[in-house]
């Protein structure tokens, strides 16, 4: 029973299936603080897909595939007197939330960050997935087409789960929103700031959600979702030029993504244009302060020959965030092109104290 755990609440006639993401140890589940809080009022099922199988095959110990999990969940609600079933998940998880509420008879889902198309290229299935297992929903569109209720909320910093969440839209009784400055996590940027216990329980009790100033609106900008995907995909693949069209495109259907700025930086950096690149790292720190895209100014100004301006910009950005490695890294590359050995020495190892895994960074320290 290590892939399941139940919390009963006798007093309740309602449950909550959360639903564990990829990596996780056997009996380790995500949300376990959170469980014990809404366990106060509302029966909890933690549960885990044994090896990265995105809940295909259901859940080990709740029957022996996907239609027996689903027979042995509602046999357990009849049995606790449960009248409302709630699913809820992140990446795999939101998947897995968003499946099960669309077979579990009554059920509605609030899922976050989910790939609902899966083995799209450069996705978190195509790097994790056990391949072993038979995919019998690759798209949750299709196998829901006829209706879902649910709830999606991505980050728009994820350019796949932002493709997906477009492509969910179309579902009769699903509702999307997205989040600006977040990435992959939503569900995690609410819990680090006590808000995603009172979203579940607003959602549960059928309450208007807490107030998210973070809502953004990349759904409703043509083909935003289409061009920050296969541009990014572009990205990871070196495949610059294309990167950057499909980049532009992207920046030029919603101007306020930070992030299809940031990505088309590196784009232009790849065919060579680091001008062009300072312009798109200057903008995506312009909309919101990125630590990221102020690091990579800093290297196109060293790239450019200006190392006191790169200096300068390493500096702002490590007294901003002091332990933010990139930033140390790059004021010691700043020194060192200044002739300026021990100052990046000691730049050096600030940064591997602070990933002291990084190899490139033990490296450029042991060179010095």
């Amino acid at each position: 029973m290590a892939y399941h755990h139940f919390i009963e609440c006798s007093s309740s006639e309602r449950m909550l299936i959360l639903f564990t993401a990829t990596g996780a140890p056997e009996g380790r589940f995500n949300f376990w603080q959170t469980a014990q809080e809404l366990s106060t009022d509302t029966h909890v099922l933690l549960v885990q897909g044994w090896s990265n199988t995105w809940y295909q095959d259901g859940v080990r110990g709740l029957g022996k595939s996907l239609n027996t999990s689903i027979k042995e969940i509602e046999k357990l609600c009849q049995s606790k007197g449960v009248r409302e079933v709630f699913c809820s998940g992140q990446s795999m998880g939101g998947y897995g939330a968003l499946l099960f509420a669309g077979l579990v008879k009554g059920a509605r889902a609030i899922a976050f960050g989910a790939e609902t198309i899966l083995d799209l290229p450069h996705s978190q299935y195509s790097r994790k997935a056990n391949r072993d297992v038979k995919v019998r929903h690759p798209d949750l569109a299709k196998s829901f087409k006829d209706g879902l209720n649910a709830l999606l909320i991505s980050g728009e910093r994820d350019p796949i789960d932002v493709y997906c969440a477009n492509h969910l839209m179309g579902v009769p009784g699903v509702e999307v929103r997205t989040m600006r400055f977040v990435g992959h996590g939503p569900a995690g940027y609410l819990r680090n700031r006590a808000r995603l216990v009172p979203t579940l329980r607003n959602f549960m009790s059928g309450e208007p959600l807490p107030p998210m100033p973070e809502y953004g609106d990349a759904l409703s900008h043509g083909g935003f979702p289409r061009q920050f995907y296969h541009g990014w995909c572009a990205l990871r693949s070196k495949n610059y030029a294309e990167a950057v069209y499909e980049l532009q495109g992207a920046t030029e259907s919603y101007p306020a993504s930070d992030e299809a700025h940031h990505l088309l930086g590196q784009a232009y950096e790849g065919v060579g244009d680091i001008s062009e690149a300072m312009s798109s790292y200057a903008v995506a720190n312009s909309i919101v302060a990125r630590k990221d895209s102020m690091v990579s100014f800093a290297s196109c100004l060293r790239r450019l020959g200006s190392d006191k301006g790169s200096l300068y910009v390493c500096k702002t950005t490590k007294n901003k965030w002091p332990d933010y490695a990139p930033a140390h890294f790059g004021e010691g590359l700043s020194y060192m092109k200044m002739g300026r050995k021990m100052d990046a020495r000691k730049c050096f190892q600030r940064a591997c104290e602070l990933e002291p895994l990084n190899a490139h960074y033990r490296a450029r320290l042991e060179r010095t």
